[in-house]
């Protein structure tokens, strides 16, 4: 589960796997060492969002942060540049 990005995405995510990971697979094709500019790991989540919801090294680290940030935002992925349902 620790180690697996798809597992620990769908353990996080639960009822939102499949839009987790359509997003999560864009983003970075699941590479929790994935980085563009400030964005880092399978969510690409910014400096700022890391610092508000956590981020680690982690799958599951890196997927927990996400959820907490899609639901602080209303479950709302516009703020990620992939969507889930593209």
């Amino acid at each position: 589960l620790d180690r697996s990005p798809v597992k620990a995405i769908c353990h996080v995510f639960k009822n939102d796997c499949g839009e987790a990971l359509r997003v999560a697979r864009c983003e970075s094709g699941y590479r929790t060492t994935a980085q563009n500019g400030q964005y880092l790991g399978i969510f690409q989540m910014g400096s700022n969002e890391r610092r508000l919801f956590g981020h680690g090294e982690s799958p599951l680290d890196q997927a927990r942060a996400a959820y907490r940030y899609l639901v602080r935002s209303g479950r709302d992925w516009s703020r990620w540049s992939c969507k889930p349902w593209y």
